[in-house]
């Protein structure tokens, strides 16, 4: 038989349970209104038109932008498109304030339908 062994229950106040809990938590996405510029306005509705805004994301951001009109070409300051379709496309950046270029065939007409910027 075995000899019975009284359990111990030991308190200790330092030990923080928060640290484990928080840890892979990210920050939630958060959406923003953006700036709108025309940089060129070549006739026929074509031109370029640049969207200045604040990730409001500290660190790396993942930006998902959405347009009311077609986009021919798309790009920003130091960071790379990395999916684009005609009207929307997302991309990776650690800037927090972020501009970007497109160009369209309704230069005037063209409007941010969505931006949401989430922590990477």
């Amino acid at each position: 038989m075995k000899t019975y062994e009284k359990p111990v229950v030991i308190l200790n106040k330092e030990l923080c349970e928060g640290v484990y809990m928080a840890s892979g938590a990210q920050e939630e996405a958060s959406s923003v209104e953006a700036a709108k510029a025309i940089v060129a306005n070549w006739g026929g509705g074509n031109g370029q038109a640049t969207f200045t805004f604040a990730t409001g994301v500290s660190g790396r951001a993942k930006i998902e932008m959405t347009f009311t009109e077609d986009i021919t070409n798309a790009w920003g300051n130091g960071y790379e498109i990395q999916k684009a379709t005609s009207k929307s496309f997302s991309c990776e950046t650690n800037a927090s304030t972020v501009v970007v270029y497109v160009q369209t065939n309704k230069v005037e007409d063209i409007q941010v339908k969505s931006i949401t910027c989430t922590a990477v």
